[in-house]
């Protein structure tokens, strides 16, 4: 009789442990989920690849992005698009998840991207000679 008193003893800890765990778990991911400010966008992307460098000064591989309906390019790396992969000569629009980080202050790193992509859609792909985009 001890020992089954002891074993739902043990048994009551585990499941103690198992939700306080998933407890923390979803405390952690909703606190995760306020620090950022997510949307859905369309950008396009120009069929050149240019030199592209990071707030560091490293250069990367890139290519010209600009969110549909604006009028200004800006490069972007080309690895900078979560499941999407640029191909030189192709002019893309994309469906993008943005996820920006919403603090930014004197102790947010020197490097880091404060907005994050990833490609939910490609809408459309088409082969372009080349294009002069400033």
């Amino acid at each position: 009789m001890e020992k089954i008193t002891l074993m739902k003893q043990k048994i009551e800890w585990a499941m103690y442990i198992v939700l306080l765990l998933v407890l923390a778990n979803i405390s952690l991911t909703a606190c995760d989920d306020d620090e950022f400010i997510k949307e859905t966008i369309t950008v396009e992307i120009a069929p050149d690849a240019v030199e592209y460098k990071n707030d560091t000064g490293l250069t990367f591989p890139g290519m010209m992005m600009k969110e549909e309906g604006d009028d200004v390019w800006y490069p972007h790396s080309q690895t900078g698009i979560k499941g999407f992969t640029f191909e030189e000569g192709y002019y893309y629009k994309l469906r993008v998840e943005t996820k920006t980080y919403k603090r930014m202050d004197e102790n947010t790193p020197i490097g880091i991207s404060l907005t994050s992509y990833k490609l939910k859609k490609v809408l459309e792909k088409r082969a372009v000679e080349t294009t002069a985009v400033n």
